[in-house]
């Protein structure tokens, strides 16, 4: 990112946030627990904007909100005079950039960070899903008959109710990773394997 932030014929100055005076921008975290977050870069533009830049190569489950964070930072630092935004840049959209601007730069990854604060969204609406769903059995024959769980002991009943809930709500959508699905029967695994 040094580089095309060296040779960008828009920039007029950037700095790496680093260091321990670098700005570090609360959030929270999932489990509502308070986190600091430290973007990349900051950068000034010819044209008097200025960027708070985020490079990713490798996305963790807290990426969304610290994006929904930095983009609620930007809000409050901008000015009539001076507006910031927040790049979110993927490594995968980074490595098919073939401009030499950071308005490029961020007209390409807009829509990334769009995605990102609406998978957050999702988050949010998935939680009120399952709060909701609790309430009522899930359908859940497709994927194991109502006679096998009816025959389990109510704590694994709840864990095998709760994984194929998640299952269904997760098939909808596409490219997702359903580690989350199995994490409901972690604990009745493994307590079932202490039981052998």
């Amino acid at each position: 990112m040094t580089k095309f932030l060296d040779r960008a014929h828009d920039v007029k100055a950037f700095a790496k946030n680093a260091g321990y005076q670098c700005l570090r921008i609360d959030y929270l975290a999932s489990g509502s627990r308070l986190a600091f977050y430290t973007p990349d870069f900051f950068v000034r533009t010819s044209d008097g904007h200025y960027y708070l830049v985020e490079t990713k190569g490798q996305e963790d489950r807290e990426v969304p909100r610290k994006a929904q964070a930095a983009v609620a930072w930007c809000e409050s630092a901008s000015t009539r005079k001076q507006k910031w935004e927040y790049i979110y840049v993927p490594q995968g959209v980074f490595e098919r950039l073939t401009g030499d601007s950071v308005a490029e730069l961020a007209s390409m990854c807009r829509p990334a960070r769009q995605e990102l604060l609406r998978d957050l969204e999702e988050g949010e609406v998935q939680t009120t899903l399952f709060t909701a769903l609790a309430e009522e059995a899930p359908e859940i024959e497709e994927i194991v008959d109502q006679a096998t769980l009816e025959k389990l002991p109510p704590r694994y009943k709840g864990s095998v109710e709760q994984a194929a809930t998640t299952f269904q709500f997760y098939k909808k959508k596409e490219g997702m990773d359903y580690s989350p699905v199995f994490q409901a029967l972690l604990g009745a695994m493994d307590e079932a394997a202490r039981g052998l």
